[in-house]
Order: C-alpha cells, then sequence, then structure tokens
C-alpha cells in the first residue's frame, strides 16, 4: 500500500536532499481546532460517565477532565499522508504553483516513524466513531479501577495520565466530516522537547510554524537510497514536461531509489 504526501517543488527537493521529512507542531496548523474539538468531545464524555461511577471511577474521570485541556500545550507534531495520490483538493491546498505527491510505501512510513516514537494512524471523521473510540478506551481503564490496590492518589493520577498520554494520539487524527475524501494518515509524535536539536521553525502562510526533522532512509539497495520512496506524481502545471525533468534529475543526483514519475492528468487551469 502505497501513502501519498503532497508538497510544493522546494518542498519535494527539501525531502529528497535532506532524506527527511517535516513533522509540523499540530497546534500551529489549520487543524488546531479540531484538535481542540477531540479534546473537549472527550471531557464532555468523561464528565457524563462519573455519576455512574464508584469513588475510584469518579477521581479517575475527575482528573482526566482536568488533564486534557493541558494536551493544548504540548508540542505534539504530525506529517501528513493521504490514500490518494492525485486529488484536486489537494493539489489546490498544496500545490498551486506546482508540487508533487511522493508516493511512499505504508510499510516505510512506519518503520521511519517507529524509530522516533512515532505512530502511523489513519483520521477519523465521523463523530459516532470518535465517541465510540473514546468511549471504548475509557471503559477499559474503569474496568477494575474499584480494586483496593487502585485506590491510593497517586494510582488514581497514573492512570489518568496514561490515559490522557494515550489520547492525544488519538485528538491528533480527529478531523471534520467534510474532509472525509482524502483519507487522510498522520505519523504522530510522541512529547517532543520543544527546543530539542532536532526541532526547527519554518515560514507559514500566517506565521511561522515549529517542525521536528523525521528521517526516511531507511537502506541503501544497489548503491541507492531508500527513502520508502516508490512514486512520484507532478501535479497540475502550465509546464509539467520541464517539472518532471527537473524532478528526475533532482532524484539522480540525491541517488535515491523510485520506481518512476508521472504526470496528473488533472487540468492545470481547475487548480
Amino acid at each position: 500500500m502505497q501513502l501519498y504526501h503532497y508538497t510544493t517543488f522546494s518542498g519535494a527537493l527539501g525531502i529528497l536532499s535532506s532524506r527527511s521529512i517535516w513533522a509540523s507542531c499540530i497546534h500551529f496548523l489549520n487543524d488546531k481546532e479540531e484538535f481542540r474539538h477531540g479534546i473537549d468531545l472527550a471531557s464532555g464524555i468523561a464528565d457524563s460517565l462519573i455519576h455512574t461511577q464508584g469513588p475510584n471511577g469518579k477521581r479517575f474521570l475527575q482528573k482526566i477532565v482536568q488533564m486534557l485541556p493541558a494536551l493544548e500545550k504540548r508540542f505534539l507534531c504530525v506529517a501528513s499522508f493521504t490514500e490518494n495520490g492525485n486529488l484536486l483538493s489537494q493539489w489546490r491546498g498544496y500545490a498551486t504553483s506546482g508540487g508533487v505527491s511522493f508516493g511512499f510505501r505504508k510499510s516505510a512510513l512506519e518503520a521511519a516513524g517507529g524509530r522516533e516514537q512515532f505512530q502511523l494512524r489513519k483520521c477519523i471523521y465521523e463523530n459516532a466513531q470518535k465517541i465510540e473510540i473514546i468511549t471504548r478506551d475509557l471503559e477499559s481503564y474503569l474496568k477494575d479501577i474499584e480494586a483496593p490496590n487502585n485506590s491510593s492518589d497517586g494510582e488514581i493520577w497514573n492512570r489518568a495520565n496514561d490515559w490522557v498520554f494515550a489520547f492525544q494520539v488519538h485528538a491528533s487524527c480527529f478531523k471534520h466530516e467534510s474532509f472525509a475524501e482524502e483519507n487522510e494518515w498522520r505519523l504522530v509524535s510522541g512529547l517532543i522537547p520543544e527546543y530539542g536539536a532536532r526541532v526547527a521553525v519554518r515560514p507559514g502562510p500566517g506565521l511561522p510554524i515549529p517542525y521536528f526533522t523525521l528521517p526516511l532512509q531507511q537502506a541503501v539497495v544497489n548503491g541507492l537510497i531508500d527513502l520508502g520512496l516508490h512514486s512520484i506524481m507532478v501535479g497540475p502545471h502550465h509546464d509539467q514536461e520541464l517539472a518532471e525533468r527537473a524532478l528526475d534529475i533532482a532524484v539522480a543526483t540525491n541517488n535515491v531509489r523510485f520506481a518512476g514519475i508521472t504526470r496528473s492528468s488533472i487540468p492545470y487551469r481547475t487548480v
């Protein structure tokens, strides 16, 4: 299975030369409101379950409600991919003046992410499914919460903190139903030191955006560097032939292994 990453020509050259991809801090992206929505949804569900629980369960859920707002301050980074490598909305969003979609092997992205404690997750669009995930995960933690050995303040805090830490991955992948056609997947980080050596800041459309540099290199195969890259598609452009030629040179000069370049058939004028 391939997952596709849309980017500008400049971004494509950066990926090839650095052999890495930038995972941006989620709080600086358009998706930050959806992340907050996930936090509010989880807080509401936890609060609604409090009256159904015994003493330990009540304390556990109350602690979760207290902890969830802090997720908005945690430094979490994501890199986005889709199941469709030639989608008009993606070209419009990421490559209006020209760009590409890189098709990566799903297994390679999982491996690259795993080395840096990133998880590859499919985004969730339906509210019913979001509620089901949150409720199921809360109930799994509540199963034996009333056992005597789970009653200490420290144990309740640890359990609540563990749940919130796991939930931040879900919240990073909750998206509005109107974007369902994208079939998006995300590499989602664990907690990253905000001032770490691999964190930098890039210009954004409205404000600077912090990001984490995630290495992609898998191996060297027959003298070529394997980034997990399988295919490259040149997006709609007034001169796709020249763009393809330049990208072919960039791949060769960076010694990157891949299967080939194709061109989007979507008319340039529609972008």
